[in-house]
Parts: C-alpha cells; structure tokens; sequence
C-alpha cells in the first residue's frame, strides 16, 4: 500500500502567508581594491589571553549547544585544522563538556571521555603529514583525545581549479566514515559570521536565488554515502553536523584562542588569490564595520525566509505527495493549484521529491528547475520530461491531475536592512566573482547535462545487507545445500540458485527481456499432480510467482518498472525480482524495501 510522504498533520488553508521580506540585491557598483599578500608561510600565533571577555563566549556557546539539543554527556567529534577557528571551537568546547571553565589552560592529565578531534590530512602539500602531527599534539595537550586520518585519492588528487571543492568533499567523507566507525553522533564544525558572509557573496556571484543565500545550516543531519549494515534491522547511518560558532566573527576566534592561551596555525593555502573564497575574504576584510553588519544583517533575513519556505514545503510534502514502495512519487496537481502556492514555495518542493527519488547529492537548479515549475503550473499535463536524472509523466489513469516522478535508467550512458553604501560593496563584490564564473556558467547551460543516472550491477553474498542505487534495502539468502532435498519429489526446480559460500548473486535493475521472461515463465505447463500429496512441491514454483508478478507489474507504471532491483546469478538468470514477489525457488528468500539513503525532506535541518 502507498504511504504518504510525511506524517505531520496538516491544517488546509487555500492560501499561504507571505514570507519574511528579504532585500532586493542587487544590480551595479565600484570596484574594490586587491592586493597580493607577499609571502604566504605556514607559522604559529600566540599571545597573551585577555583578562576578561571569554566567560561570554563560554555562556553564548553553552546556549547554542543546547539550542541544538545537545548536553555534555554526548559523545561529540571535533573538526579540527589547527586553525584559529577550529582551536577556538576546542576551546569551548573542552570547558563545555568537562564543566571546568578553564579546562583547555590545565594541560592534559587525561583525556575527556566521549570528546573526539579529528584532524584530516588531505596530503595535497609534502608538509601536510608533519603539520597534521603537529596539531595533534597540541589538542592532545589540551586534553582531547585526538586522531588524524589521512586522504586516499583512489582517482588521483584534484586538480588546482577544482581542489578547494574535492578537498572539503573528501574531509567530510572522512570526517562521517570516522564517526560512524567510533559510534559518535555530533560532528563540531568551526564555521563563523565570516564564514557565512563569504558564502553570501560567493552564492550571490553565481546568482543564487534567497534560499541559497540563507548559507549554511546551524544544524544538519548528514547521511552516509557507503551506508554501513550489520544486519537486517540497520539502515543508513547519519550524523548530526552542529555549526555553533556561527554568530561569532573572525575576531572572536583570535579572542578564544588568546583567552584559553592556545596557540594556533595559519594554512598558506588560505592566502591564495588562485581561490575565489579566498578572494573574496580579502576583499571583505576591507569593508567597513557598519558594512559587514548590515551584510549578516541581510543573511538573518534569507535565512528567516528559508526556515518559512522549509516549514510550508514540510506540509505540501505531507499533503500533495504519495511515495509508493516501488520508488516512484506521485504529486497530486489539484492540491498545489488550490492552495495558490507561490513560486518559491512550489520549487524547493519538487526539488526536494526529485531530490529523493534520484538520491542525487546536488538539488536540481537553473534552467531544470524552469522546467519543473512549468510542468507543475500546467493542468492537465500531458507531455513528459527528464530532469536531474528524473522521469516526469502523467499518472496512469489520471488524466493529467496527477504527475508521477520515477527514476530514469540510462542504460547506455529588500526592505531597509542595507544602506545604499552596503548595497554598493556587496553588488562589488558579486560582480568581481561573477566575471570569474561566467566561463564555467556558459559551459553547463544545459538543463539536462550531468543528470543521467548509471545502473551499473551491484555484487552481493548471501546473508549480506545492502543498498541498491542508494534506493532500495536489499537482502537474500539460501539455505546450505546439504538442507535442500534432491530427491524427486523434493527437487528444487530451480538448482541455479543452490550457491556454495563462494558464490555471490549480481543485482541489477529491471530490462525489458525480465517482463518477457516472467511472461514466457507463467504460460510455461506446470509442473506435477497438485492433486497427490506433494502436488505442491513439484509444481513449478518459478511458474507460479511469475504470474503473481505479472500482475502486480502491471499496477506499476512502465517508467518505475526499470528501477526495479533484479537478482541474477552468474550466468543471468533471474533469481528473484523480490520487488514484486517473483522467486525462481522457494528456497531463495529475498527482499527489496525502498528505503532510500536520504529521506524525503533531506532529513534534520535548522536555519535558527
């Protein structure tokens, strides 16, 4: 039976509030003066703490902490760099969790228990391996248990125009499989206000729409990309990442270092003017007081925006949406035009349903995204569209009400919060970045580029648990052969699939010979007297269950039917499409359960 996107209730309204104002950025403006750093070294800084003000800094993260639902009894990860940033999240974080407000001054007698930092050696630089070491020192000698890993780049290292963005791809990749592996539930990142503003401007160059400018999220659940499965109850792994140093500035940073007396480190990479946020974050360090707090001021504002946007998308989710248990999402039209959702709202909503139908990393954007919106706004529909590496048609039998969004297989491949000066710089600013894009903008113009989904065959042994294209839960198994009769009245018809432990069966989705060959297998005569006492078993059951899958698959639209999973031995026959109860034996058990990696909605996230 299909279930329903959300469980939330939903209170009917014909028409949605307004959200939030947001200002209007932003047309043209001056330039702002670069200039290139002389030397960019790797060196310490320390000096002496301040006598007072990191008491405040101790109270305003305790309440971040506990706005995220945190307490010290959880066991907590640390991002670390050995950075001013990542020492200062250390910082409070150690006084925090050990209830001693001086905690990271004593030196180390012993490790916190449940506190991890970790430190990741993307091994981009030949000093990297000694820097990392470095650091790890000196959090051990705050007392906190630390661990540096190291990056293997199985596909070779980035390229420079791509290293920033492959970098923190891989440290979160690293930083989520350590945690998962140590049972730690909170991962600590160390972005700041700064942080923030840099993002606005960096997303505002690549004409990012007011949900993107919101920046990053105060709290986010992460989930793994390699689930990890130790049996038939697990599912995917996740983590809470927490941000809480968010409305804390650069400056801060140096303050808590200063105030707990640690020291800290300066990654040359950082002075870099080959790095867009790089540059940007000189340009920024430039701007006025009143400037950078009008700036945060306007982030406030996307981000009140979003969290309005994401609570209205949370009740179309539960109203207009219908997830079936054979992967597809049917949006009822009727629903969306009744309540006269606006734009902005209807566009995060089927972003978010694509999003969780492809279990695709990166949300459809631009000129997909136009497309969508249009389908959606036409009633009836009747044409079809691929899209971020969806298939969207009519819903059998609906008469273009209702739009059914299936995975496609390719088989073969402003309103007074800036004054006019800050309006000014910030339209600077994105104007210099946009420059720089423009060459890789015009490159990817087109909607459908990058977004065909490959259906490469999975390996898996008997007994094991697993997931098929990131969509569905698969498990399946045999019994030993010394347990199956071969007599003639107890014969699996099926030997295939009597596999040693060596054995393992390939999964792969659902081509058009399957339907041929379920249908060839139900006309096939049966096989045995089901009149005599074991009539049953020496019936085919192969013959049997293709019939019953036949007309379960004839309730499944034909564009979901190819993502179906299919169990194949060696030689490709088809063992079992679990999906719709089809099994060559009764001795093979197998399920598929569409229970995607990242849930629909993406998951917790928080914009406070």
């Amino acid at each position: 039976m299909a279930a329903r996107g959300l469980l939330a209730p939903f209170h009917f309204h014909y028409k949605f509030t307004a959200p939030p104002p947001v200002p209007t950025c932003i047309s043209w403006l001056r330039k702002t003066s670069l200039r290139r750093p002389r030397h960019a070294l790797f060196f310490c800084s320390h000096s002496r703490p301040p006598e007072t003000g990191i008491s405040n800094y101790r109270l305003q993260f305790a309440q971040k902490m506990a706005m995220a639902g945190l307490n010290p009894n959880h066991r907590i990860a640390i991002a670390v760099s050995g950075g001013p940033d990542s020492i200062a999240l250390c910082v409070l974080t150690l006084d925090w969790k050990s209830g001693n407000s001086n905690a990271a001054n004593n030196g180390r007698s012993k490790t916190i228990d449940g506190l991890l930092a970790i430190v990741v050696d993307h091994g981009l630089r030949t000093e990297s391996a000694e820097e990392a070491d470095l650091v790890r020192g000196r959090v051990l000698d705050m007392g906190i248990k630390c661990e540096v890993a190291s990056c293997i780049w199985l596909d070779g290292k980035p390229k420079l125009g791509h290293l920033q963005e492959a970098a923190r791809d891989k440290r979160y990749e690293t930083l989520q499989k350590i945690c998962i592996e140590q049972r730690i539930g909170v991962l600590l990142i160390a972005h700041h206000a700064d942080d923030q503003a840099e993002l606005f401007i960096l997303r505002l160059s690549r004409n990012s729409g007011v949900l993107g400018l919101a920046g990053m999220a105060f709290t986010l659940q992460r989930f793994s990309e390699f689930p990890i499965f130790s049996g038939k109850e697990s599912k995917a792994h996740s983590i809470l990442l927490v941000r809480p140093l968010l409305e804390f500035s650069k400056e801060d940073m140096y303050n808590i270092c200063r105030g707990g007396n640690q020291q800290w480190v300066e990654d040359p990479t950082n002075r870099s003017r080959l790095y867009v946020r790089n540059r940007i974050r000189e340009s920024l360090s430039n701007m006025s007081s009143v400037f950078k707090a009008e700036l945060q001021a306007t982030i406030s504002a996307c981000r009140r925006t979003r969290l309005h946007v994401e609570r209205i998308c949370r009740l179309l989710l539960n109203k207009a949406v219908t997830i079936t248990p054979h992967g597809y999402a049917v949006i009822d039209l009727g629903v969306l035009h009744l309540i006269e959702a606006k734009d902005i709202y209807i566009a995060k909503f089927v972003t978010l349903v694509v999003q969780f139908i492809s279990q695709r990393h990166r949300p459809v954007r631009g000129n997909g995204l136009k497309l969508l919106l249009n389908y959606l706004r036409t009633t009836p529909c009747k044409s079809a569209l691929t899209v971020a590496g969806c298939y969207v048609c009519p819903a059998p039998g609906s008469k273009g009400t209702r739009v059914l969004i299936a995975l496609k297989i390719e088989e073969a491949k402003t309103n007074g919060i800036l004054s006019n000066s800050s309006h000014e710089s910030i339209v600077s600013l994105q104007k210099q970045e946009s420059e720089n894009f423009k060459a890789v903008t015009e490159a990817t113009s087109d909607p459908t580029s990058g977004h065909s989904i490959s259906s490469s065959s999975k390996l898996i042994r008997p007994g094991q648990v697993g997931y098929f294209m990131n969509r569905f839960l698969l498990d399946w198994n045999v019994p030993d052969v010394s347990v199956v009769k071969l007599g003639a009245e107890g014969q699996c018809f099926c030997s295939s699939c009597i596999f040693d432990d060596e054995m393992v069966a390939e999964v792969r989705c659902m081509v058009d010979s399957d339907w041929m060959y379920l249908h060839d297998l139900s006309r096939t005569k049966k096989m045995g007297d089901s009149s005599s006492e074991n009539g049953m078993v020496r019936m085919n059951y192969a013959n049997l269950t293709a019939g019953r899958a036949l007309a379960t698959l004839k309730s499944i639209p034909v564009a979901a039917r190819r993502a179906l999973p299919v169990l194949v031995n060696a030689e490709g026959v088809v063992l079992s499409i679990p999906s719709i109860g089809f099994s060559r034996c009764p001795h093979l058990k197998a399920s598929a359960v569409f229970c995607p990696r990242l849930p629909l909605g993406g998951g917790h996230s928080s914009f406070l």
